[in-house]
């Protein structure tokens, strides 16, 4: 059935071709919430990197969705990857400026199961990325932050996530073992 959602199946993380700068149990715990609760279909990401976690949003979104992909600039692997699939759209450029906002909001033609936001991780960008970008996502979407709790002059999306999980219904996804890595993905219901 066409309207069936594909992306319950086990997604194998190792069979990754990208690398991810997310802590394993944290985005294995995320795939699973998302492939078992939310099955979105549509996904939004700011902040595609090497391509890591993009790859998962495709596995999940198989060919029945769609996958937008928003970065300053992508690595070279990825963005030929993602290039050759038909439905994917690529898009280099600053996430905060009036031009790009204005032409993701052109290209993202459907209404947003999941925004996910891991590009630039300073207080001024995490804000511009949300407030920019959260009316692409429908009633009852989810927002997705990674790097809960960095630490160090980055603490941008650690401030931001602290004052919307007072407003917001959330969830977080936590190693539980100590690490000098920025922890914690960050799911927030767009109501």
């Amino acid at each position: 059935n066409e309207n069936s959602y594909k992306g319950s199946q086990m997604i194998d993380l190792s069979q990754n071709p990208f690398p991810m700068q997310q802590i394993y149990s944290e985005i294995q715990a995320l795939v699973d919430f998302l492939s078992t609760e939310i099955q979105p279909r549509y996904i939004f990401e700011i902040g595609v990197d090497e391509g890591g976690t993009a790859w998962i949003w495709y596995q999940l979104i198989c060919t029945y969705g769609y996958l937008w992909l928003l970065d300053k600039t992508i690595k070279k692997g990825p963005k030929t990857y993602f290039e050759q699939l038909p439905n994917v759209s690529i898009t280099e450029g600053d996430s905060g400026t009036p031009k790009i906002v204005k032409e993701m909001f052109e290209k993202v033609d459907k209404p947003l199961d999941m925004l996910y936001i891991d590009g630039e991780h300073s207080l001024p960008y995490v804000i511009s990325d949300f407030f920019n970008y959260k009316d692409l996502v429908k009633q009852g979407g989810i927002i997705v932050f990674h790097d809960l709790y960095l630490v160090g002059e980055l603490v941008g999306v650690t401030t931001l996530w602290n004052n919307l999980k007072k407003k917001y219904k959330t969830i977080e996804f936590l190693d539980t073992k100590p690490t000098n890595l920025p922890v914690g993905i960050g799911v927030l219901w767009n109501e």
